[in-house]
């Protein structure tokens, strides 16, 4: 057992559950409540309009007929060139669908939306955290991002960005981490969703902040975040789907026909319910941009504290998040709660009493699926 593992549970008001150290039982009955009704908001009814292309675009690649050059399925541009980014998740969701129907794709939506809050909930435990926190923000997260909780390639997103990140925060820990798989993360994911390159924002955050910190380039990271890099370039469009994510950047754009058409083109602080999208549900959008406006206050207590790798990641994610509703649970999870010294970090360094307890419940939030 790791020497700064702390055997009981011991919470106070001023105390903070260390790694290992098991929740209270009260929070523990909160969690395992929040997780059910995280199964009950996906547990929900195929309705995403797009559900019905993918599986069709999956059930072609099964059949032979290789992977999609052209827009068969837009019939007033069928010679339209075409990189579908999202041909892993097609041939998956067309895989279980032939399976177990319908019923398969839902339980198979469950089962990432679940995936992604447990890395989400084993990454805050990695160091230590207010119990109380830790439930609550996992749980408005949860309701935050629910809107998403679709049968959509995206959710493959969520899991993978959430492994990484766990990873990372290992790594930064000092624990052991299997940097290896990034590269066979990045391989998986550049074939399945555009959303591949958060991957690599994540892993750029994570080199520049630990050189901002230490003064020195962690090499190991390095190594497996080209890596990660290069991999991608292994998918049927080559070059040409690694570019697809930068090109479909410039649909966020206020001007631009698909950002003024397409809801999850619109940016959760700039929706108007009464105008454009009046059905949309209010609490989802209102708490995420709570949690959002909360995660900027963290940052101060974290720069202050020199935990650069955290207040870089931030930023990407929140700008995706200014724009993009796809990852209302996935912008906030690097705000791990790390010790902010030179070099590998020592779990047992002291802060301020009240800027550590201020900081860790704050920083939670980008481990409770704000971002989601």
């Amino acid at each position: 057992m790791r020497p700064d593992r702390a055997v009981g549970p011991e919470v106070g008001p001023t105390s903070l559950l260390q790694p290992g150290a098991p929740l209270p039982a009260l929070h523990r009955a909160v969690l395992g409540l929040s997780f059910l009704l995280l199964a009950l908001l996906a547990t929900r009814q195929v309705g995403s309009l797009d559900i019905g292309f993918h599986l069709k675009a999956g059930e072609r690649i099964l059949d032979g007929h290789g992977w999609p050059r052209t827009d068969p399925f837009t019939f007033t541009v069928p010679d339209h060139p075409y990189v579908d980014t999202s041909w892993g998740y097609q041939a998956l969701a067309a895989v279980v669908h032939g399976t177990c129907g319908v019923n398969g794709l839902v339980f198979l939506d469950v089962a990432l939306i679940l995936a992604v809050f447990a890395l989400l909930y084993r990454s805050a435990r990695l160091a230590p955290v207010d119990p109380a926190a830790l439930v609550l923000l996992l749980l408005a997260g949860g309701i935050a991002s629910e809107m998403r909780f679709e049968a959509r390639p995206e959710l493959l997103s969520w899991t993978f960005l959430a492994l990484v990140l766990h990873i990372l925060h290992r790594h930064a820990l000092g624990l052991r981490s299997p940097l290896w798989a990034l590269a066979a993360i990045h391989l998986v994911w550049a074939n399945a969703h555009s959303l591949f390159v958060l991957g690599w924002a994540a892993l750029a955050c994570s080199l520049a902040g630990t050189w901002l910190e230490t003064r020195r380039v962690d090499r190991a990271l390095l190594g497996w975040g080209l890596a990660s890099v290069a991999v991608a370039f292994i998918n049927p469009y080559g070059w040409k789907g690694v570019a697809f994510p930068f090109t479909l950047a410039t649909r966020f754009q206020e001007q631009n026909v698909f950002s003024q058409s397409i809801g999850e083109f619109i940016s959760p602080f700039a929706l108007k319910f009464s105008e454009q999208f009046p059905f949309y549900p209010r609490v989802p959008i209102v708490l995420f941009r709570i949690l959002a406006a909360l995660v900027v206050v963290a940052l101060v207590p974290l720069f202050r504290h020199r935990r650069f790798s955290a207040c870089l990641l931030g930023q990407p994610l929140h700008l995706h998040s200014k724009y993009h509703r796809r990852l209302d649970d996935t912008t906030r999870q690097r705000l791990e709660d790390r010790p902010p010294d030179r070099g590998r970090h020592d779990t047992n360094q002291k802060w301020p009493q009240k800027d550590r307890h201020y900081t860790r419940s704050l920083s939670c939030l980008f481990d409770e699926g704000g971002a989601t």
